[in-house]
């Protein structure tokens, strides 16, 4: 089974580089240099593509000593009612990091999708099977 989700992951990997690359195929140089940013506010959406694919958000973003959940978590957990459902980034950007890696914490393989939006922001999407 173990191998299977790795499988699947390393498939989904496939998909997400070919995805994200696509989109930034006209850029020469993924790094900093060269690269013009966009000045003033991130406009943001939701990163899921249809809202009746959410069937629960799980342990919202929390830290500092006492954090609400318990525990510090550094971001948003969407859970979808099936497989395979659309993502989106929230907001424009370049592609920093596309990684395939196994939690060491929970030893679920997972992709992990960086997107630089700007030369401060960067947000890290995390797909991993439950």
């Amino acid at each position: 089974m173990a191998s299977d989700i790795k499988n699947v992951l390393r498939v989904i990997w496939l998909i997400l580089c070919v995805e994200f690359l696509t989109i930034c195929k006209d850029n020469k140089d993924i790094g900093d240099s060269g690269i013009t940013y966009p000045t003033g506010d991130i406009s943001m959406i939701a990163p899921y593509v249809n809202s009746s694919d959410i069937s629960y958000i799980y342990e919202a973003f929390s830290s500092g000593t006492n954090p609400a959940w318990g525990f510090s978590h550094g971001g948003i957990d969407f859970g979808t009612n099936g497989n395979l459902k659309q993502f989106q980034s929230v907001s424009s950007g370049f592609v920093e990091e596309i990684k395939l890696w196994q939690n060491n914490i929970t030893s679920n393989w997972q992709v992990n999708v960086r997107i630089k939006y700007n030369s401060t922001y960067s947000v890290e999407y995390t797909f991993e099977p439950i």
